[in-house]
This record gives C-alpha cells, sequence and structure tokens, in this order.
C-alpha cells in the first residue's frame, strides 16, 4: 500500500494584539473553519502545497506530538484585510498607532494508506464481476 500525507481540516482564529500588553482573549474569533483534502506523498511537500493554497510562508510550524502528529500550527501577525504587515506597519503597531492581529492557523493532518480494496470486503453486497 501506497502511503500519502493529507491535510483534512484547517481552522483559522484571531484576536487583537497589543504590542506592550499582548493578545486579548475577548477579541478571539474564528474566521476560517473548513474540511480540505490537500494531498501529498510527504510531509515537507504538504507543508508546501498547504502554504501554497492559503498564500502562507509556512517556514516554521508547531507540531503537537502526542503519540504522533495529528495537527501542525502556524501564527502570524496580520492586519484587519489579512495581509501581513509590512516594516513600516509594525512601526505604527509597536507605537500604539495600528491594531494587529495574532492570527493562528491549525490544520489536521493524516497519513492515509491508499490501495485497492479487496474484493472480500464486498461479502454480503450484491455485486457481480
Amino acid at each position: 500500500m501506497e502511503a500519502v500525507f493529507a491535510c483534512a481540516f484547517i481552522e483559522k482564529r484571531a484576536q487583537e494584539d497589543d504590542f506592550h500588553h499582548g493578545c486579548d482573549p475577548d477579541t478571539l474569533v474564528t474566521t476560517m473553519l473548513e474540511r480540505v483534502n490537500i494531498t501529498a506523498p510527504s510531509i515537507p511537500e504538504l507543508i508546501q502545497k498547504i502554504g501554497t493554497t492559503y498564500c502562507l510562508d509556512l517556514d516554521d510550524v508547531w507540531i503537537d506530538d502526542d503519540g504522533g502528529v495529528g495537527r501542525i500550527g502556524y501564527n502570524r501577525l496580520e492586519l484587519a484585510n489579512c495581509d501581513e504587515p509590512d516594516e513600516r506597519q509594525l512601526d505604527q503597531w509597536k507605537r500604539g498607532k495600528l491594531t494587529l492581529y495574532l492570527v493562528d492557523f491549525d490544520f489536521a493532518i493524516e497519513q492515509r494508506h491508499v490501495g485497492a480494496v479487496p474484493v472480500e470486503a464486498f461479502q454480503g453486497v450484491k455485486h457481480h464481476t
């Protein structure tokens, strides 16, 4: 059987982030929650395809290793329009002149074993060959 790596689900959450005081949990919102089917033959290729699909530079991801990795995460600062801030905007944020959002992306990942279904699995199902 051939192994394929897949991303099956994405969740995106955002909250206001003040440079001096940190994130405000009262502003936390989920902005994306969807089932997806992104597949690749290796984890590096899967991460690249996820990044390409969502216009993210996934250069450093969090892994949730609880007896096997089922989730990877990534976070970044964003403007209200979902763009990443430039240096000028980051400076404005640091001076309290601009609101930025800390955005967390969670991707549910899995390893699938792809192969033909054995004919024995059709036992009890009316069929013909």
